[in-house]
């Protein structure tokens, strides 16, 4: 198989989400752009769809940088972000991951970049690809989860949506979470 040519990205150590507030104050005196708010992702067992809002910036978004990294789960319970991040430079305000490990957790983070410079990272975002459907079930479908949040929520509303999509097995099952 072919591989994808690797870009190299000048990350300028960002990867430290331990930003301060006067860190990003200070970003946004000299013009750069703010974090992205990531609010939505959908998954299936083996690819996510992972949407976020523009940030404040007083100057176009040229592209976004994206992080992703698998999360290594040890014994413990303790997560910690295996090396060898994905890094990837996306034009638009979502992007479809494919390939991916099911039932594996996965870190995010992307951050905006105009022609001031690269803004600050938004907040680490984990999500998780769901476990493959086994053979013990007669008629699984095509099962997909999709998350929505707000900003400034709290709580989160679970609704069930078995809509008559076509799937893999005539019938798809999605989950969808909203925020109330």
């Amino acid at each position: 198989s072919r591989k994808a040519p690797v870009i190299p990205i000048d990350l300028d150590g960002a990867l430290d989400t331990n930003a301060s507030c006067s860190k990003l104050d200070s970003s946004l005196t000299k013009g750069l752009p703010g974090p992205p708010f990531i609010c939505k992702h959908t998954v299936d067992d083996i690819s996510a769809q992972v949407s976020w809002m523009a940030p404040f910036s007083r100057q176009p978004v040229s592209f976004y940088q994206l992080v992703v990294q698998e999360v290594d789960v040890n014994s413990t319970d303790t997560a910690t972000e295996k090396l060898n991040p994905w890094l990837l430079q996306i034009a638009s305000t979502s992007v479809e991951l494919r390939n991916l490990t099911p039932n594996v957790e996965y870190l995010v983070r992307v951050r905006a970049v105009t022609t001031a410079g690269a803004g600050e990272w938004c907040k680490p975002y984990k999500f998780a690809t769901l476990v493959p459907a086994g053979e013990g079930f007669s008629d699984p479908g095509h099962v997909t989860v999709t998350v929505c949040r707000k900003k400034d929520a709290h709580r989160k509303v679970i609704c069930l949506d078995r809509c008559g999509r076509e799937g893999l097995h005539g019938r798809s099952k999605s989950l969808r979470v909203w925020p109330s």
